[in-house]
């Protein structure tokens, strides 16, 4: 049975006997407390990079718990030629490029005198986006472009981030990314870009409709794919392009900083060098192997250039693994398959491939976020579960006799929790604060800050009260 009343929903049910789903008395519980698996390491489709992450696995041992202000190392004496080295070369392929232009321009210092080396990392989401912009972005256009004052930068640079259900490390992300550019007197526009359909996350795919949604909203040359949860711990690192694909993310600090093999984590190619390289490919579903397939595509069009091991260090925030991009165990085969293809043929699929449908675009104070449905007939994925729709009630479930409890993931990973659930009955879940119950049936809900969604076939079987 259904009652409806101004503002709150009761649902009775049955199963033998009478259940009853009310919203009743604020229960204070406590949640299970925070479990998961951190993503510690990329495991490579090349003989050397599986070597380096399977030595990486072997070592990680158990989660570091990691202060949320760290001062990474200063730079030691006999590394700071290898710094002004550096710089002499991005001062040169500046000066060349620039060099091409007739007119007369007051462009922008190649090598900003104002960067600050070390930077302290804050991976604590302790401020709203309100406090961020204030910090960071008042002079950030709506949908997040800034350009230098006074001077012209010698580049127009798209920052695509792919982000599914991580608003949190987005915030952390741009609060201390936006002053980065910033200082290094970056022309940027920052685009995050969202996958809603369908529930296994599509990376790859999702950073292909960054690239094609940005190119139709600002004209860049250059474009930065950066992952969500990746910190630059050195602003000489310049955040451009060169001649070169350039990979930053090459020292980790969850790898104690050795050179990870890869062309992933942060990345930049010129906007031409991409469409050449036909973006990434659509077939990588769930976590891993799109980096190393992105790799050998590049390589084909040119070397890759490692930023220097001094400045190329990132901190990582510290997330559990999430149910919608588990491991991919298709992933190597996929690698190999696609380098089998590329050898002789330049027949790849990507940006010339991907067919999705945009659902939302929001200009926000500090980024344009761009969320699509990917069309997977079009790719010849199959869904290995069902997609159920919901309804949505006020409250969550505390019944321990009801539910299952998981902390610390995304509404995504509870939502597919329970679509894909195999051998027994989901009725719903309820979820609240990256808490999630996953509901085996009816259950007193508390009218707490949280929502229960409804399995619709659940819903409708329930008849309405007299």
């Amino acid at each position: 049975m259904v009652k409806i009343h101004s503002t709150r929903f009761a649902i009775i049910g049955r199963r033998r006997c009478s259940f009853v789903l009310v919203i009743g008395i604020l229960v204070i519980v406590s949640i299970v407390s925070q479990s998961g698996i951190t993503r510690f390491q990329q495991e490579k489709g090349t003989e050397e990079s599986s070597s380096f992450a399977t030595e990486m696995e072997t070592e990680r041992g158990p989660p570091k718990v990691k202060p949320h202000i760290v001062i990474p190392q200063p730079v030691r004496d006999e590394d700071m030629e290898a710094i002004l080295d550096y710089h002499r070369l991005e001062e040169t392929l500046c000066r060349q490029r620039i060099g091409n232009v007739t007119t007369e321009v007051n462009w922008c210092p190649c090598v900003p005198a104002d960067l600050q080396g070390r930077v302290t990392i804050n991976t604590a989401d302790d401020e709203t986006w309100s406090e961020i912009v204030e910090r960071v972005g008042t002079d950030v256009s709506s949908g997040g472009e800034w350009k230098p004052e006074g001077c012209v930068a010698y580049s127009r640079v798209a920052v695509v981030i792919p982000c599914r259900d991580r608003e949190s490390h987005l915030r952390v992300l741009l609060r201390h990314l936006v002053p980065i550019l910033k200082r290094q007197m970056v022309h940027f526009r920052i685009f995050v870009a969202d996958q809603r359909f369908p529930m296994i996350f599509n990376k790859a795919a999702t950073m292909d409709i960054g690239f094609l949604e940005a190119a139709k909203r600002f004209p860049f040359d250059c474009v930065i794919f950066h992952d969500v949860d990746l910190l630059l711990e050195d602003d000489r690192a310049l955040l451009r392009c060169g001649p070169h694909p350039r990979h930053y993310a090459r020292a980790l600090d969850k790898f104690d900083y050795g050179l990870y093999p890869t062309f992933g984590g942060v990345v930049s190619l010129t906007a031409d060098m991409f469409r050449r390289a036909n973006g990434y490919s659509l077939q990588y579903f769930g976590w891993g192997g799109e980096d190393d397939d992105m790799w050998r595509r590049v390589k084909k069009l040119s070397e890759i250039h490692g930023m220097p091991a001094v400045v190329s260090r990132y901190s990582t925030i510290f997330h559990v693994e999430d149910a919608t991009n588990l491991r991919n165990p298709k992933r190597h085969a996929l690698i190999a398959d696609g380098s089998r293809r590329s050898e002789n043929s330049t027949d790849t699929d990507g940006i010339s491939d991907v067919v999705y449908d945009i659902n939302d675009v929001q200009l926000r104070p500090l980024f344009t976020r761009i969320e699509a449905d990917i069309n997977v007939t079009a790719l010849g994925f199959r869904l290995e579960h069902k997609v159920h729709r919901y309804q949505k009630v006020s409250g969550f479930c505390h019944d321990p006799d009801v539910a299952a409890f998981t902390s610390g993931i995304s509404w995504a990973s509870c939502r597919f929790l329970c679509d894909s659930t195999v051998g027994q009955t989901c009725f719903g879940f309820s979820y609240a604060a990256r808490n999630c119950a996953i509901l085996r049936t009816v259950c007193n809900l508390s009218p707490m800050t949280g929502w229960t969604y409804v399995k619709e076939e659940e819903f409708r079987s329930l008849k309405p009260s007299s």
